[in-house]
């Protein structure tokens, strides 16, 4: 049986519920949107996954892996038709409604 650290919380969803092979988040952008889509039940859940790595290897992600992960982060949102612009409307569109 695998022993979980319990230093830290991370380290058990790291364990539990990891869907991805180890080097998934060093492929390109277009790749980690398109895998994180189909492994992800929405768009949260996806961009939280890709939150999680991100926060994870801090400082140790260099300023090209940042951009990388950036860009898939946007790819994300368009494969998921997420938009600053289409959030924008929502706001508008709901405090219109009242």
């Amino acid at each position: 049986m695998l022993e979980l650290s319990k230093k830290y919380w991370s380290d058990d969803v790291k364990v539990k519920h990891n869907v991805f092979p180890p080097d998934f988040f060093k492929g390109s952008a277009d790749s980690i949107a398109h895998g994180l889509k189909a492994k992800s039940d929405s768009y949260s859940q996806a961009s939280k996954r890709l939150n999680f790595y991100k926060n994870r290897a801090g400082k140790n992600l260099s300023e090209t892996d940042k951009q990388r992960l950036s860009a898939a982060a946007d790819k994300l949102k368009q494969l998921y038709g997420k938009s600053e612009e289409n959030a924008f409307y929502a706001i508008e569109n709901y405090f219109n409604s009242k």
